[in-house]
């Protein structure tokens, strides 16, 4: 009741950042809060059992989550729900901009665009652009059936059993919750330097922004164009960071 920040020893920040990146490594109950209601979510969008996943799902439509619930929980669980999505899909926001900004309602359910057609969730006027990427759209669909059976979402953060592993999604959760440099967001957060092994680029221990022209070429890039590759990975990392974060 009596103490003060001036009398803590250790930074907050620094107590709840994992041992492994120099901290005490002690839970943030507000992220580990977070994590557990994304489990909720995944109740929802999976072949659960969950008594508590079929009550909402009789009184909530599941792809907005709106309906005749109420209550700060619900309201807790729904503002979770757009970075459940980026957890667990692609999106074709970002494989389709344009016509995604024609969207008349983007948070339709894909059974709804379905069987309703494309263009009557669109804008009635398309220019250049989106229509060659409605073009483009209508024949990724063309093919797909949908099935009367539950929903079955696909991650690498869910399990053969179908369960959501939240300590992977806590350490994302917590590594955009803490002080981040230039150098950590582009090369040393675990997303970015999984992006860049992906790339099969080792980067030198004393890589940063400062110095991007360290980044090693690859074999595949001609050497004219490796600047602009370099820098085009690197806006492509800020991209999704700011998509997962807001």
């Amino acid at each position: 009741d009596t103490v003060s920040g001036a009398d803590c020893l250790v930074a907050w920040d620094h107590v709840t950042t994992p041992k492994e990146c120099g901290g005490l490594g002690v839970r943030d109950l507000n992220i580990q809060n977070r994590c557990l209601l994304l489990k909720l979510i995944h109740c929802l969008y999976s072949a659960s059992e969950s008594s508590w996943a079929a009550w909402v799902q009789e009184h909530a439509d599941i792809a907005t989550l709106e309906g005749d619930i109420s209550g700060d929980h619900w309201e807790t669980i729904s503002a979770l729900q757009p970075a459940y999505m980026e957890l667990t899909t692609g999106r074709l926001s970002e494989e389709l901009p344009a016509l995604y900004s024609h969207a008349i309602k983007p948070a339709t359910s894909v059974r709804t665009v379905l069987s309703d057609g494309l263009r009557a969730h669109l804008q009635p006027r398309l220019t250049r652009v989106p229509e060659a990427e409605l073009q483009c759209a209508q024949s990724w669909i063309s093919n797909v059936t949908l099935q009367d059976g539950p929903d079955r979402r696909c991650s690498p953060l869910i399990d053969a059993d179908n369960k959501l592993r939240t300590s992977p999604i806590y350490k994302l959760l917590l590594c955009s919750a803490t002080a981040e440099s230039a150098d950590h967001l582009i090369f040393k957060c675990p997303i970015a330097a999984s992006f860049w092994q992906a790339l099969g680029i080792a980067l030198p221990v004393d890589i940063s922004t400062r110095r991007p022209w360290l980044v090693p070429c690859l074999a595949s890039i001609p050497e004219r164009h490796h600047d602009s590759f370099i820098h085009l990975c690197c806006w492509m990392i800020w991209k999704h960071r700011n998509e997962f974060i807001f």
